[in-house]
């Protein structure tokens, strides 16, 4: 069977080669290649209306493209609009020696001009352009303006029950403190901040002859009439410079705020109550007054390199009044540094500083805090006062945080410290406290406070005394 396939295939090939031979002898070769010439003459004439058929045809492809593009971009304009906005970007440029701009590196890095090499720079420019924002983006925009122009309000009230007993008269005292907060973003950089404030209660200090105070918290602003009084704690413009390097803040200050300051004892409404523990006894009394009617017009000035490094300088007129203005002011200085010691961050600071008035005494003090851990914190101050008719003083205090160690539990601390120093009457004054607080909600905090006075100084109306137990409880508000 395969022979015959073999066979049938050869003689059909042999066949038609010997047939084209005689199929092109019978018509000749002249008549072959003259028909073969008529029809690509009448390819030749019918190739430029194929030509012109074609071009039409991508022109109205063209046409409606066009037409969808812009359909499309008038969806898209509805869906997302176009506001127009400006940005400021570095842009990268190439000058040479006559003064030749380029975008880009020119070849061979001269100029094409008169050959000169070129130099690199940097330059930041205003850019104008059609910012295209989604719904949402404009939204979240005007409301996030909206926010900053709006004075946002704050409050915080503490509770303080004492109860002294040992050397000291058995007496149960209680105090209070109440205070609005007012903020507000008048401008770029720019923050507005006022406390208001109300206290009743001066704790146990009157009878027990405490110079350092052993509620920092305390100072009634009742009147005569046991009428609760609303004072003006403090009242101030903040602005930053050179992208928050640079802060100023002018107003009715509290010093305080921006010096000897300290993450494990500075806040008498959340952790020592003691003012031995909340600032160093021998900052000074900044301005003459009683508690927190000590805050005066000043004006504090701050820069920070982001590096480790921060420097600042307080100024503060000796009284609350506008009349006071002209008179020696209350000066201080600070310079902090931020490190990595224990496994765990430091700060620590260097301060001096000089009351007004020709007898004005001056002072230096350092200050640190450091973590020890992930639990626990240590803080500690020393101060050494001269000058101004009064002897020499020295103060000094070390003490411990220590946080919650229950997972469930991140911000209840309990605090340990001890505090002494030389009082201006001579005599010598030293006391400790234990404090424990636990949050019994986002806003509520409970602390429970033991003091013990080894040794309080007394002053011209109450006599020294030694051995007084203070314990305590205290409540505290904010949201």
């Amino acid at each position: 069977m395969a022979r015959k396939v073999w066979a049938m295939m050869a003689a059909g090939l042999l066949g038609s080669v010997l047939w084209e031979p005689s199929h092109i002898g019978a018509q000749g070769p002249e008549s072959a290649i003259a028909e073969k010439s008529q029809v690509t003459s009448q390819e030749e004439a019918a190739l430029p209306q194929t030509v012109k058929a074609v071009e039409a045809e991508l022109a109205a492809l063209k046409a409606q493209v066009q037409t969808l593009e812009s359909k499309l971009e008038e969806l898209r304009g509805k869906m997302m609009p176009v506001e127009p906005a400006e940005e400021i970007k570095r842009v990268s440029e190439w000058v040479c020696e006559r003064g030749h701009v380029f975008s880009s590196v020119p070849e061979g890095g001269r100029c094409p001009y008169d050959q000169t090499p070129v130099v690199s720079r940097e330059q930041y420019r205003k850019v104008k352009l059609a910012r295209r924002q989604a719904l949402s983006e404009i939204v979240e925009a005007r409301l996030e303006e909206q926010s900053r122009r709006r004075v946002a309000v704050g409050v915080s009230a503490t509770g303080i029950i004492q109860q002294t007993a040992g050397a000291g008269p058995n007496r149960l005292r209680g105090e209070g403190s109440f205070d609005v907060l007012l903020t507000a973003r008048p401008a770029f950089n720019t923050l507005f901040f006022a406390d208001v404030e109300a206290i009743g209660g001066n704790g146990p200090d009157p009878f027990t002859g405490s110079v350092s105070g052993l509620n920092a918290d305390a100072g009634s602003l009742q009147d005569s009439d046991r009428a609760d009084r609303v004072t003006l704690r403090e009242a101030w413009v903040m602005t930053q410079l050179f992208e928050g390097r640079l802060t100023g803040v002018v107003g009715k200050l509290d010093l305080t705020n921006y010096f000897d300051r300290n993450t494990v004892a500075n806040d008498e409404t959340s952790q020592f109550v003691s003012g031995m523990f909340v600032n160093n006894p021998l900052l000074g009394q900044l301005v003459a007054g009683v508690g927190h009617q000590a805050n005066a017009p000043g004006l504090h000035l701050a820069w920070d390199t982001f590096r480790q490094w921060r420097f600042g300088i307080g100024v503060q007129v000796p009284e609350d009044s506008g009349s006071a203005l002209g008179r020696t002011p209350f000066t201080i200085g600070e310079i902090g540094y931020s490190t990595q010691l224990l496994a765990g961050l430091g700060n620590y600071r260097l301060w001096g500083r000089r009351n007004g008035g020709e007898k004005g005494s001056r002072a230096v003090g350092i200050n640190f805090d450091q973590w020890a851990g992930q639990w626990l914190r240590a803080f500690g101050r020393y101060g050494f006062q001269t000058g101004g008719g009064e002897r020499d003083r020295h103060a000094w205090s070390l003490g411990l945080g220590i946080r919650s160690l229950l997972v469930s539990r991140p911000r209840d601390e309990t605090g340990l410290a001890y505090g002494w120093m030389r009082a201006a009457n001579g005599r010598a004054e030293d006391l400790a406290e234990l404090y424990h607080r636990f949050y019994l909600t986002e806003h509520l905090a409970v602390s429970l406070i033991a003091q013990y006075a080894f040794h309080l100084a007394g002053n011209d109306r109450v006599r020294p005394r030694a051995g007084v137990l203070v314990s305590g409880l205290r409540t505290q508000v904010n949201f």
